[in-house]
C-alpha cells in the first residue's frame, strides 16, 4: 500500500518535472546534442550535492549506497561532451541540509534519483535513435546499472518499504519525494 501511495501522491510533481522544457527537449524528435548536454549539466548540479551531503545519512540504511553514486558517470559524460565541470552551478550544502535533515527525508529524495534510472533507459534509446553516433560514449549516466537496472530498482524499493514503519514515516518519505521532484524541476528550470 505504501508504494502505491508514494506513486499516486508524487504523480503530479513527477509529471511536472517530465514536462519541464529541458526534459521535453530530450524526448523531442529534433533533440540536439546541446539539449542533452544542457540537461545533464543541470542534473549534475543537483546530483553532486545530493551525493555529497545526503548519501552519508543513508549509509546505515542502504548497504548499496555506494553503488548508487552516479556523479563519476555524469562527469565522464560531461567531459566527453567537452564541458568544463568547474563551470557547472551546484546546489549549495545548506539547501540539502534544509530539505534532507534525516534518513527518511533522504530516502524520499533517493526514490526520485533512483527512479530516474528507469527513465534514463528510455532517454538513452531515444537519443541513439535521433543523434546516433553523436552520443556514443556520452551516455554512461543514462546507462546506469545496465541490464541490472530493474533488479537494483526492486532492491531499493524493498529497502524503502522496510524503512517505512507507520503512517508518520510514510508521510515523511512521500513528502520528501514530492518535494524532491519539485526541487529538481525548479533547479533545472532556473539554474544558470
Amino acid at each position: 500500500m505504501f508504494l502505491q501511495n508514494l506513486r499516486s501522491e508524487t504523480a503530479f510533481s513527477h509529471l511536472s518535472l517530465e514536462q519541464n522544457p529541458y526534459s521535453t527537449a530530450l524526448m523531442s524528435s529534433n533533440v540536439k546534442l546541446e539539449d542533452y548536454s544542457n540537461y545533464l549539466q543541470k542534473l549534475y548540479g543537483f546530483v553532486l550535492g545530493f551525493e555529497t551531503y545526503v548519501f552519508p545519512l543513508l549509509k546505515n540504511i542502504d548497504s548499496d549506497i555506494e553503488l548508487r553514486r552516479k556523479r563519476v558517470l555524469m562527469q565522464n559524460d560531461l567531459q566527453n561532451l567537452q564541458i568544463d565541470l568547474s563551470t557547472i552551478p551546484v546546489v549549495p550544502k545548506n539547501y540539502f541540509e534544509l530539505h534532507y535533515p534525516d534518513a527518511l527525508n533522504a530516502l524520499g529524495g533517493l526514490y526520485v534519483l533512483e527512479g530516474s534510472m528507469l527513465g534514463g533507459v528510455m532517454i538513452k534509446k531515444h537519443l541513439f535513435e535521433i543523434l546516433q553516433e553523436k552520443v556514443v560514449g556520452n551516455t554512461q549516466y543514462l546507462t546506469g546499472y545496465g541490464s541490472e537496472t530493474g533488479k537494483v530498482w526492486k532492491n531499493f524499493l524493498n529497502i524503502l518499504s522496510n524503512s517505512v514503519k507507520d503512517a508518520e514515516t510514510e508521510k515523511i518519505v512521500i513528502n520528501s519525494a514530492k518535494n524532491t521532484f519539485d526541487l529538481l524541476n525548479t533547479w533545472i528550470a532556473t539554474s544558470a
